[in-house]
């Protein structure tokens, strides 16, 4: 098929560390019409290679390949919202894909409970790197609890300001808290997640990272179960 083919799209699971992905890459390149295709990435730009494989090696072949890097924080932030991701790999492998004058890199971020505490971050960081085409994002609908109109309202009336430009974020922000919804059973569930990863490299504290959240909290409150 791939004289037929002008655009693909990976997404996963992380298509970089997928080898039967790779697999496919060396067949459309012996093809000899990886030069007539656009390809795009929707990826953590964690890890770019898995075993003798690695992304660069395929991508100096094709047309143009864009890489959408699903970034909602910087730094802690990001590392927290998306266990595993670490920022320093990140941003080298950004600066990877600068050497390859085919390889665009956008973000597209979920704005969510949160997030958005510092998805400004995210879109000011991209302001300051030329090396990254642009930004999208989405507004996380499901679960509902965690969606960012759920958040105390004092935080949420201080994040307005940041998103003045940005009108989805604030009309998310300004919508009062969804019917049902108790914040302590949102601690409860972020709560579980960090202690899924006590002991581990991934370990991290919620109040740690969003200490903001933390007079919020009710040490007593029961679980309905």
């Amino acid at each position: 098929l791939a004289p037929y083919i002008r655009s693909i799209k990976i997404i996963g699971g992380e298509p970089l560390i997928m080898k039967k992905h790779y697999e496919m890459m060396e067949k459309i390149v012996k093809s000899g019409h990886a030069d007539k295709i656009f390809v795009k990435y929707q990826t953590n730009m964690t890890k770019t290679k898995t075993g003798r494989h690695s992304i660069f090696d395929y991508v100096p072949y094709f047309k143009e390949v864009a890489m959408v890097g699903s970034v909602d924080g910087v730094g802690k932030t990001i590392e927290y919202i998306r266990r595993r991701t670490n920022w320093k790999e990140l941003v080298e492998n950004i600066e990877e894909c600068k050497k390859y004058p085919n390889v665009v890199v956008d973000f597209n971020g979920l704005v969510s409970f949160l997030s958005v505490m510092r998805f400004y971050e995210v879109i000011d960081y991209v302001k300051q790197n030329p090396n990254i085409f642009q930004i999208n994002w989405a507004m996380l609908e499901t679960p509902i609890h965690l969606r960012p109109n759920n958040l105390p309202e004092p935080i949420k009336q201080k994040l307005i300001p940041k998103y003045e430009d940005y009108p989805d974020i604030v009309a998310a922000l300004e919508r009062p808290m969804d019917p049902g919804v108790n914040i302590q059973d949102i601690f409860q569930y972020l709560l579980k997640q960090d202690k899924h990863y006590e002991g581990t490299k991934w370990e991290m504290h919620l109040f740690d990272v969003f200490p903001e959240l933390k007079e919020y909290y009710d040490p007593n409150y029961k679980e309905i179960t």
